[in-house]
């Protein structure tokens, strides 16, 4: 660890020669007139949800993998052969 920050020190201070110092970006100032959070969410003024929370449309179902499937082995394999076709040895 005592490596890790003996690096990191070398490399700002080798930083601060080759671009000087840098002054922060982020100024923190007290404001005194207005001691409210300003990250809080408003409280909504009517019961109602909003737009983006309405509950999801009802939609049909997805039909289950077997059920779609459309040549005729494929769906003897997933749902046993059926009884309305005729099979080889029913001659």
């Amino acid at each position: 660890m005592t490596e890790v920050r003996e690096y990191e020190k070398e490399t700002q201070a080798a930083t601060n020669e080759k671009i000087g110092p840098v002054a922060p970006t982020i100024t923190i100032t007290p404001e005194s007139h207005c001691p409210t959070i300003r990250s809080a969410p408003a409280t909504p003024i009517t019961g109602e949800p909003p737009e983006f929370l309405t509950l999801p449309k009802e939609r049909p179902r997805k039909t289950s993998a077997p059920d779609t499937l459309t040549l005729p082995e494929l769906r003897e394999r997933a749902n046993g052969p059926a009884s309305n076709h005729p099979s080889p040895t029913d001659s």
